[in-house]
């Protein structure tokens, strides 16, 4: 409302991998090994790209060049996981290959990657940081079990709507009954419990 912007902010990591619990020290070391490689420049680089030299080359900038193979169809080069199947799972194991690397990936063309890179800077270097405290959401009350709220489904309508009805008063109807279905109450007592806890 008034011309200011807050900035997306997701924590470091949103998803998980799982070790079984009977693996032994021996084994575990291994695991962890291939783990820090997965999240090491190399790791990242050949589950993305390929095998360096064979199938993608760094330049001068460190900009990366594709060496594998155009598919006649689409007139692209084939892609990594077509080439070599298991780095398809294995670039989502420890860490996402794709995301971490997007701004790099010449399968991407340079305009886009431009585009999005010069938004991504604005947004960083002019939009707030809503400073999240992730201690926050884990925070468990009654309240917060209690709600009976469907926020996905609601979002989807939201968008979906072509009622023609202003979007603040859609927004508004869909709060109010966030708010009567326990919302209000989760917050207040999250809220209260967060003070309690000296965090927030």
């Amino acid at each position: 409302m008034d011309g200011s912007y807050t900035r997306f902010s997701e924590k470091a990591y949103w998803s998980e991998s799982y070790i079984e619990a009977s693996v032994d020290d021996t084994k575990m070391e291994r695991i962890l090994e291939l783990y820090n490689w997965l999240y090491s420049e190399d790791g990242l680089f050949t589950m993305q790209f390929g095998i360096s030299g064979k199938d993608y080359a760094l330049d001068t900038d460190g900009n990366v060049k594709l060496l594998t193979p155009i598919d006649d169809e689409t007139g692209l080069h084939i892609s990594t996981s077509e080439i070599y199947p298991f780095t398809y799972a294995m670039s989502y194991l420890a860490a996402w290959s794709g995301d971490l690397l997007q701004y790099q990936d010449p399968a991407i063309p340079q305009g886009i990657r431009e585009l999005c890179t010069a938004e991504r800077d604005h947004r960083v270097n002019n939009w707030k940081d809503p400073n999240i405290d992730y201690a926050i959401q884990a925070i468990d009350v009654p309240e917060k079990q209690e709600m009976a709220v469907q926020f996905g489904d609601d979002w989807v309508r939201f968008i979906a709507d072509a009622s023609g009805e202003d979007d603040r008063e859609l927004y508004e109807a869909m709060k109010e009954n966030w708010d009567a279905n326990g919302y209000a109450a989760a917050v207040d007592a999250i809220t209260e419990k967060a003070h309690e806890l000296g965090i927030g």
